[in-house]
């Protein structure tokens, strides 16, 4: 007979979502750039509508950046739910308040300090994992995220 498991549906302890203004910014000049040439060299017409669409594309997948914290999971996601991760919290050995220097960035790439995931802003959460993994969670609400982090690792421990 097969085995069955039960899963329990997670309770949202915290959810955040950030909106990434500079990069938005940043990628409204080349697309009106391409959208420019488009209209205006016929020869470049199409090349430049697919240029305009892929720089569309990375605006809607990077522009935007939800942290959610349950009672049992760190969770983040861009955009509609791209580049979906999770850490079990059970797994954190501990999470402080740090900032990203200019040169780690923003996006999503391995630093010197694990894995960043931002979409602005330099305030992060740097979470290093029993395993002795790390990530860098970029948020313009770190304190109320630590907080949460905090509070969902103590309420699992007394459990």
């Amino acid at each position: 007979m097969p085995k069955s498991t039960l899963i329990l549906p997670e309770t949202i302890t915290y959810k955040h979502t950030q909106y990434a203004k500079a990069i938005t910014l940043m990628l409204v000049v080349p697309l009106l750039v391409s959208l420019s040439v488009a209209r205006f060299v016929p020869t470049l017409q199409y090349t430049m509508y697919i240029v305009a669409g892929l720089i569309g594309t990375l605006a809607g997948l990077f522009s935007v950046m939800t942290i959610r914290v349950s009672d049992r999971f760190v969770h983040w996601s861009f955009g509609p739910g791209f580049m979906r991760r999770k850490i079990a919290l059970a797994q954190i050995q501990i999470a402080s308040i740090t900032r990203t220097t200019w040169l780690e960035g923003w996006g999503i790439h391995y630093t010197g300090r694990g894995w960043l995931y931002n979409v602005g802003g330099f305030d992060a959460l740097h979470i290093t994992l029993k395993d002795g993994s790390q990530v860098l969670l970029g948020s313009n609400d770190v304190d109320t995220l630590h907080q949460a982090i905090s509070a969902s690792i103590r309420r699992l421990s007394n459990n």
